[in-house]
């Protein structure tokens, strides 16, 4: 079933949001994986709720941005580390990349990053993201499902377009691997995800999201009553 990229608000407002954390631009170098160089204590950016392969490499993931903030990742060493974690790189493509999207969240939950200053936040953000490994293809799940994921950058875009804030209640109706829901979270709102992919939700549930799992284009029908607007 087909559903759409989109974020809705339900309401409500506390006060304050997080303070962003300045960064300053670095320059980007490609990191050789030296695995015994980091302790297993340093994957756990969030409670291991669902131990799969896909999991393990967001967390370790999330790790080596931490490890070295300079650092930046390339597809051969998305590969290398698709070798390391599921045991092949061939055939886990989808699974790595979506897992190192989910890593990049959680690194930046880990960080506590900032999103009062949109502007340099923003800029930040564009320096992270050059850390990242391009993706060119797309697969048929993808295609079947309409997976077209929000680079960081223009996340934040769409949080602040929405007025996202501490106090709202916010739903990510197609949550995918969490890039708009972290970004909503972390500008203090409550966020609902919902994501039909199993393997994406599963990476939802780690970065510490409750995902349901409807038809996004259903929604108004399937929703809990207590959920809409």
């Amino acid at each position: 079933m087909k559903h759409q990229n989109t974020i809705a608000i339900l309401g409500r407002q506390r006060a304050n949001t997080p303070e962003l954390r300045q960064g300053n631009d670095r320059s980007i170098i490609q990191l050789g994986f030296d695995f015994d160089r980091f302790p297993a204590n340093k994957t756990d950016a969030a409670p291991v709720v669902n131990d799969t392969p896909a999991s393990r490499f967001a967390l370790r993931f999330a790790a080596l941005l931490e490890a070295d903030p300079s650092a930046g990742f390339d597809n051969a060493t998305i590969s290398e580390l698709s070798r390391e974690v599921f045991g092949a790189a061939a055939g886990y493509a989808r699974d790595a990349y979506d897992a190192a999207e989910a890593g990049f969240n959680i690194y930046l939950t880990r960080v506590g990053f900032g999103v009062t200053d949109t502007p340099a936040a923003i800029k930040r953000l564009l320096t992270e993201q050059s850390r990242l490994p391009l993706q060119t293809r797309r697969d048929q799940n993808q295609i079947e499902f309409q997976q077209f994921s929000t680079p960081s950058a223009e996340a934040l875009v769409v949080v602040n377009a929405a007025a996202i804030r501490s106090g709202m209640t916010v739903l990510e109706p197609s949550a995918g691997t969490g890039n708009i829901a972290v970004l909503a979270r972390l500008a203090g709102a409550e966020v609902d995800t919902n994501e039909i992919d199993p393997r994406r939700r599963d990476l939802l549930t780690l970065q510490g999201f409750s995902p349901t799992a409807l038809d996004a284009e259903r929604l108004d029908n399937l929703f809990p009553p207590e959920k809409r607007l």
